[in-house]
């Protein structure tokens, strides 16, 4: 006589899809805790990579570095909208969340 046990069942904790709308939660929370440092940080780093540009424009334009002394007052650089937003980069992660769970769903409905 063969004992035919049934395959375990799968459990959860198995899942890919699990663990990427775990990751994917945790991201999310991430940018909403972290989300205004963010902004502030990255406007800085646009900020400075534009004020760079607007030197090497001016150095080709001229044909010399100007100095600092020389150089004309300039008016600050009127505030940009981010390249990457915060809301951009939520919002992706946000998807990917939606899009995992509902698979996490269909495939906990699927099995036996």
């Amino acid at each position: 006589m063969t004992d035919t046990a049934p395959p375990p069942a799968a459990r959860l904790v198995d899942s890919p899809w699990l663990w990427l709308s775990l990751f994917a939660a945790m991201a999310l929370l991430a940018i909403v805790v972290i989300g205004p440092k963010y902004a502030r940080r990255e406007a800085g780093l646009e900020q400075k990579a534009a004020a760079r540009q607007a030197a090497a424009t001016r150095i080709h334009e001229s044909g010399t570095p100007q100095r600092a002394d020389d150089a004309p007052p300039e008016t600050p650089p009127p505030a940009r909208k981010l390249q990457v937003g915060v809301v951009t980069l939520g919002s992706i992660v946000a998807v990917v969340l939606v899009v995992s769970l509902a698979a996490l769903v269909r495939q906990a409905r699927t099995r036996p």
